[in-house]
């Protein structure tokens, strides 16, 4: 009888970590919910946070809406960003990514009003969907080169994102430089050797139409040249 009991408490000890994954963390001084090396989520009320060294991942929603947290500080460590981790950190100024991290997750940073610089790490791959959606105070950014992949309406509501760096290893890279970011971004598609500007839309809209201003002016002259050699 013993046995069975002891079994069943060692079964929904197990199922509660695994379900309530909070639950089996360790909560630390600073507001820190630590399992096994995941930080599950923040409670603390520093506005500057610093993840403890150790912390090899950042789990969804860890710090989402935490609007009054101006910085934050992720060790060297961690090599898993989960989605929607940053989520309406309205007051978030900056942020540099560890180079471990592979991916930027959904919704990431979506909402990070004041974000006004991100550094990405040089072994990021992708940037998923809504990424830094609405990160009005984005002015730059720069995609490492082993970027290969970039989802939808990443940059949508950067309002104040004039200025953009890809590389050429990213699939459908013009179609990116065009399409992904704001119309008013000069977007630069950097080759191995050189790189190019890509003019937004709304630029190569009124280069289209300055030059079909020169061939229309081209046309009319040669048209008045034409009607007055037939008048002689």
């Amino acid at each position: 009888m013993r046995t069975k009991v002891a079994a069943l408490v060692l079964f929904l000890t197990l199922t509660a970590a695994l379900c309530f994954p909070t639950l089996a963390a360790e909560l630390d001084e600073n507001g820190f919910y630590i399992s096994g090396g995941s930080l599950i989520s923040y409670t603390g009320k520093d506005t500057e946070v610093v993840i403890p060294d150790g912390v090899t991942s950042i789990g969804t929603s860890a710090f989402a809406d935490r609007t009054a947290i101006t910085s934050i500080t992720i060790p060297d460590s961690v090599n898993y960003i989960g989605q929607s981790a940053f989520r309406g950190c309205t007051s978030l100024r900056s942020i540099t990514i560890p180079n471990g991290v592979a991916t930027i997750y959904q919704n990431t940073f979506c909402g990070c009003l004041r974000l006004e610089s991100v550094s990405l790490p040089a072994g990021l791959t992708a940037i998923k969907d809504y990424a830094f959606k609405d990160c009005a105070a984005l002015t730059g950014i720069i995609l490492p080169d082993g970027v290969t992949a970039v989802g939808r309406s990443v940059f949508d509501g950067c309002l104040n994102l004039t200025s953009a760096s890809i590389p050429r290893s990213l699939v459908n890279a013009d179609y990116t430089a065009q399409y992904v970011f704001p119309l008013d971004c000069e977007v630069t598609v950097r080759d191995s050797s050189s790189a190019h500007a890509v003019a937004a839309p709304t630029a190569t809209i009124v280069l289209a139409v300055v030059g079909a201003i020169a061939v229309a002016a081209a046309v009319i002259i040669a048209v008045r040249k034409y009607r007055r050699t037939g008048n002689r």
